[in-house]
């Protein structure tokens, strides 16, 4: 994945947050969670997230559909130790570097 400079896009789907009973744990922290093991195993250049508000959010767990959702999202990763720089490269930077690159921008 780092050699090739290519991105993980974190989805807000149900289906990408469930625990291991199948059960809709998802949320922020859920969210977060993915973060944290995607940083440990590929590194935060190779980080983005995807919302997937489709059919009006009907897929994505209630609480990331609030208007607030992103600003929560944000508060979990500084409140786990991410800078805002990294903060950053997961929410926009690392999407628009790669697509730069792909779009031929750089």
């Amino acid at each position: 994945m780092a050699a090739r400079q290519g991105l993980v896009l974190v989805s807000f789907n149900k289906s990408d947050l469930y625990d291991g009973e199948k059960v809709d744990s998802g949320g922020v922290e859920r969210l977060v969670d993915h973060f944290d093991a995607l940083r440990a195993t590929v590194g935060i250049e190779q980080i983005g997230i995807r919302t997937d508000l489709q059919a009006f959010g009907k897929y994505v767990p209630e609480e990331l559909r609030r208007t607030d959702a992103l600003q929560r999202v944000c508060s979990e990763m500084a409140a786990r130790g991410y800078s805002l720089a990294e903060i950053e490269q997961v929410l926009t930077g690392n999407f628009l570097r790669v697509w730069s690159r792909s779009s031929g921008e750089d």
